[in-house]
């Protein structure tokens, strides 16, 4: 069996053994220091003036560059576009707000640089997969439980989710950790909103996730000690994380694909995490062993009839 991997735009066959570098690569190697500075200087100012809007042509500006070659700089070297960039460093610092303090929506909206409210609950929705409110009440639900207790809920349901092609891989981190790793199935892109498909690694030295049989997809993992602040679990700052590059999948690719993943902590230039990878994995295994029962219930009520 085949399966395509996309990397630079070029389709490439290859086995059922993913290469290591399929993984998301790591590209600060390859640019100048010039450009690593102008991309840090913009993301720095993007940070301190997070609530004042800003164009494209400002950034630019700030990075002495041309509009058009600063966005290709900036896109290559994040994997995303500046606005894109300054939207995620927005919501990213609203989660914050969410999670540690008690300011109300409205508030928030207008202390991370939106407008209006219901742009902002748009995109937080679309983006983190849950609304404001939601994130707040699932976040402090989650908070009185330790992060041992809220992994271990989730094996049963966790083996129980086993519908489609299976993928699975090595973990391995730049420096020693002890506690879970979340992983989560994305469409293709920065990975955001909810997953398409979830999992848990209790041992931290492999992962499995089943995709669905046709797509192009992209997984994520986030690697969390057990040690760490309830806050944090929500906010993931900080934490290790890895991600493959595009995994495309279809009918003709083997049952079993392979793709390792390095885990490393996030750089200056890595843009926030916004989905809520912990949360939504609960979320959803409990929405999916739901739906599990109702189809079971309904079919025994036929059988019944």
């Amino acid at each position: 069996m085949k399966i395509e991997i996309q990397r630079g735009g070029k389709p490439q066959c290859i086995g059922s053994t993913l290469p290591s570098e399929t993984r998301e690569p790591h590209r600060v190697g390859k640019f100048t220091e010039r450009h690593l500075q102008a991309v840090k200087r913009v993301i720095q100012e993007m940070t301190r003036l997070l609530a004042r809007p800003m164009s494209t042509h400002e950034i630019s500006e700030i990075a002495c560059f041309s509009p058009y070659h600063f966005s290709r700089l900036f896109n290559e070297l994040t994997g995303i576009p500046p606005i894109q960039f300054l939207y995620a460093l927005r919501l990213h610092r609203a989660k914050i707000l969410l999670a540690t303090t008690d300011l109300c929506v409205t508030d928030i909206c207008f202390e991370v640089g939106y407008n209006s409210l219901g742009a902002f609950i748009s995109r937080f929705h679309k983006l983190v997969g849950l609304s404001p409110n939601a994130f707040r009440r699932f976040s402090r639900e989650a908070a009185s439980m330790e992060l041992h207790e809220l992994s271990h809920s989730l094996l049963d349901l966790r083996e129980r989710n086993n519908e489609g092609k299976e993928v699975t891989g090595r973990l391995s981190y730049l420096e020693p950790f002890d506690g879970t790793v979340f992983v989560g199935l994305f469409e293709d892109g920065v990975p955001v909103g909810q997953p398409i498909s979830c999992s848990v690694s209790f041992n931290n030295s492999d992962y499995s996730i089943f995709a669905p049989k046709y797509g192009r997809w992209r997984i994520l993992a986030v690697a969390v000690p057990w040690e760490v602040s309830r806050s944090t679990i929500f906010t993931l700052e900080e934490l290790p994380r890895g991600k493959t590059a595009p995994l495309v999948i279809n009918y003709d690719t083997s049952d079993l694909i392979i793709a390792d993943l390095v885990l490393i902590p996030p750089s200056i230039f890595d843009p926030p995490i916004l989905t809520v990878v912990p949360l939504l994995v609960e979320k959803y295994f409990i929405v999916k062993e739901h739906r599990t029962r109702s189809y079971k219930a309904r079919s025994a009520l036929k059988c019944d009839l």
